[in-house]
């Protein structure tokens, strides 16, 4: 079934004042800080200034009515996101601009920004990167606690296709005490479980089901591009 955490069922929440939309939508906020992070760090930005820009965009994005110009039926949150973004760079670029020339800054308010061009490609995958990882992290994240026996997990995720080179089989099937068939059969539904949970990931944010394999097409086409590095042990 398609998830009903999809984000513009909790935008529409947020907007008629439903607070665990609110609360949701922030959590999905949350979750893409690090890639707008990266992306303003990419255009520049010390650390310290990018994260203080993230904060006060995402605080803004919240309380805007951008949801209610959002494409109700067709839309990727990632895509949505980095378009908003955008309008928040220029106006600091512009900002930092007008203080050199003596004028005073202005509150951000999205709502009155206009709408910005695609970034550069290579600054696409800066945030498609950062945004790809954390999809990947998430994922493992509730893999771990979906999964029965911890010390099993501890094994089997250096099985999945984001860490270090895994150990021999052989020698992975010792240190769980089962036979190389069993150990085989549990590698396998481990990678079916972590696909499963990517796939849960990714659905909540696109407003359609058939977006979704698009969406994961393109976050392979990420994971698979020279200098792609994830940060899981």
């Amino acid at each position: 079934m398609f998830p009903e955490t999809r984000w513009t069922l909790i935008a529409a929440a947020t907007m008629n004042g439903d607070e665990s939309g609110k609360l949701a939508l922030e959590a999905l906020c949350k979750a893409y800080w690090p890639a707008v992070v990266q992306f303003l760090e990419g255009r520049g930005q010390s650390h310290e200034e990018a994260e203080d820009i993230a904060q006060e965009f995402f605080a803004a994005l919240i309380a805007s009515r951008l949801w209610q110009r959002a494409d109700q039926t067709r839309g990727r949150f990632r895509s949505f996101l980095l378009g908003a973004l955008m309008r928040v760079v220029i106006h600091h670029e512009r900002q930092r601009l007008a203080l050199k020339r003596g004028s005073g800054s202005a509150l951000l308010d999205i709502d009155s920004l206009p709408e910005i061009a695609a970034p550069e490609s290579d600054e696409q995958l800066v945030f498609d990167r950062a945004w790809a990882e954390r999809v990947l992290e998430n994922a493992l994240e509730a893999l771990e606690d979906d999964w029965p026996q911890p010390a099993e997990f501890m094994v089997l995720q250096r099985f999945l296709p984001v860490g270090d080179d895994p150990p021999a089989y052989e020698a992975a099937a010792r240190q769980l005490d089962c036979s190389m068939g069993a150990f085989k059969s549990r590698v396998l539904r481990f990678r079916a479980r972590f696909r499963e949970l990517i796939e849960a990931q990714v659905a909540r944010t696109v407003n359609t089901p058939h977006e979704i394999a698009d969406e994961l097409l393109h976050l392979e086409r990420i994971l698979a591009h020279p200098g792609f590095e994830t940060s899981h042990d």
